[in-house]
C-alpha cells in the first residue's frame, strides 16, 4: 500500500483562512505562512496514541499498574515519551514563517518563539527561485509508505541552492511554496521554476 500524507491544499482557502498571506507595503513584500501542516496533524495522532496506550497498558497488565503504581505515574511516562512531539506541535500551532522582501535583500525569520533557521540574503546576489519535491520511502504496518516533501529554494549567482523552506514548516504544500515563489519571483524579477502540478514543468518569466 502507498500512498501520501501530506494533502495539498488549495491557495484560495489557505489565503481566506488566513493562514498565508501576502502584504504589498511600497517597496516592501511581506509573506507570512503558518507552521501547522499535516505533519503536525501526524504528531497529534502519535501523542494521542501514545498516551492510549499507556493507559490501556495500566488497566489491562497488572505487570504495567504494579511499575506505575498510579495513574499519574502512567500519564508521566506518556508526556516524557512524547515531550519531543509536543515541542514540535506547538511550533506548529504558534510558529510562523516570516518572508520579508526589499529592493535590496531577502530575509526568512521564524517566529515568535525562537528557533533555528532564518535566511538574509542580498537581492543582487538571488538568480532564479525553484521549487522541487523529493520521495521518502519507508516501510511500516501498513506497507510501502512515501512521503513526499515540497522545497523552496533559492539559486544564487554562483549557483548554489539555499533552501527556504520545506512543506514539513508549510501548509498547502506544492500549492501554497509555488504561490511564495511565483510572487516573490514577481517582486524581485527573476525566473523561477515551479513544481509541475498538471504533468508538466513550469517556469515563471521575470
Amino acid at each position: 500500500m502507498a500512498y501520501n500524507r501530506f494533502i495539498a491544499t488549495d491557495v484560495n482557502k489557505l489565503l481566506a483562512q488566513g493562514k498565508l498571506k501576502v502584504e504589498r507595503r511600497g517597496s516592501e513584500l511581506s509573506i507570512r505562512l503558518n507552521f501547522f501542516c499535516a505533519y503536525h496533524q501526524v504528531l497529534m495522532m502519535r501523542i494521542a496514541a501514545i498516551y492510549l496506550f499507556i493507559v490501556v497498558a495500566f488497566y489491562f497488565s497488572s505487570e504495567v499498574a504494579e511499575a506505575y503504581n498510579s495513574v499519574k505515574t502512567a500519564l508521566i511516562v506518556a508526556s516524557v515519551l512524547s515531550s519531543r512531539d509536543f515541542i514540535w506541535l506547538l511550533y506548529g500551532f504558534v510558529n510562523r514563517s516570516v518572508f520579508t522582501l526589499t529592493p535590496t535583500e531577502l530575509r526568512l525569520r521564524f517566529g515568535p518563539l525562537p528557533m533555528p533557521g532564518g535566511l538574509k540574503i542580498a537581492t543582487s546576489e538571488i538568480e532564479r527561485l525553484m521549487v522541487t519535491d523529493k520521495q521518502i520511502h519507508a516501510r511500516s504496518e501498513m506497507g510501502n509508505v512515501v512521503s513526499t516533501y515540497f522545497t523552496l529554494y533559492v539559486i544564487d549567482k554562483q549557483g548554489k541552492a539555499r533552501k527556504l523552506i520545506s512543506n514539513m514548516y508549510a501548509t498547502g504544500e506544492e500549492f501554497s511554496l509555488n504561490y511564495i515563489a511565483a510572487e516573490m519571483a514577481k517582486f524581485l524579477q527573476v525566473p523561477c521554476k515551479l513544481f509541475p502540478t498538471k504533468n508538466q514543468q513550469k517556469t515563471v518569466e521575470a
